[in-house]
């Protein structure tokens, strides 16, 4: 069967800086996986930003990309580290001599260490130091950006942080999960009319992870029903 994309389909392509990046001092440095690959160097992105602006651009015209927050605001509240910022424009201003528009995610996992010694998003005090960080990435780099999404499945996050503990804080913590989406949930409140306020016609959502479970019999018919 074939199938006809409507005109006003995406595709692109799409990374997460703390995958591609070398580790800078968030919570997932130096996590250890089970074949016993250390997180800590990945890709070496930061050393080449024009052969990926290249690569990216050949191969679809979006791209979907986050920033790296511990390395661009490197306390509490403090401005943006200023070298930082100026690598990454000269990424993005290459990507948009490019014609590549941008969809700018805003959190994906992870988290400076700073941030997450205060508990992250176990916290509701804490929501006001990601606004902080989003609105000066927004008015840093908001003249690069066509669609913002601010969290990047924070369902998957808050169920393998708190939940399942595979992945940083490493809790098994139902009810601090769920104050984890409330918080995210009132952070993105927060940052969506604050880039409405901005950028009225730019599109701004939350990526979700859509996971289908069934039962293999009757014993999981209602944890299936539940994880749905």
């Amino acid at each position: 069967m074939e199938y006809i994309f409507p005109n006003d389909f995406i595709f692109g392509t799409s990374t997460a800086a703390p995958q591609i990046e070398t580790a800078f001092e968030h919570d997932w440095q130096g996590v250890t996986s089970k074949d016993g690959f250390v997180f800590e160097r990945t890709t070496d992105h930061e050393l080449r930003f024009k052969e990926d602006a290249e690569i990216i651009s050949s191969l679809a015209p979006h791209y979907r990309m986050g920033l790296m927050w511990s390395k661009l605001q490197r306390g509490p509240m403090e401005n943006l580290h200023q070298a930082t910022v100026n690598e990454y424009k000269f990424f993005l201003d290459d990507l948009k001599n490019r014609g590549v528009k941008i969809m700018m995610v805003l959190h994906h996992f992870t988290n400076p260490n700073w941030f997450s010694k205060l508990d992250s998003w176990e916290k509701e005090s804490n929501i006001r130091l990601f606004v902080d960080y989003a609105k000066k990435i927004i008015d840093t780099f908001g003249s690069y950006v066509n669609h913002w999404n601010t969290f990047n499945e924070p369902n998957v996050y808050a169920s393998y942080g708190w939940i399942t503990g595979f992945f940083p804080p490493f809790k098994i913590n139902p009810v601090k999960a769920a104050i984890a989406v409330r918080n995210m949930g009132k952070a993105h409140d927060i940052v969506y009319d604050y880039i409405k306020e901005k950028f009225p016609d730019q599109p701004v959502g939350i990526s979700h992870n859509a996971v289908v479970f069934s039962a293999e019999n009757v014993l999981g018919w209602f944890p299936a029903k539940l994880s749905d």
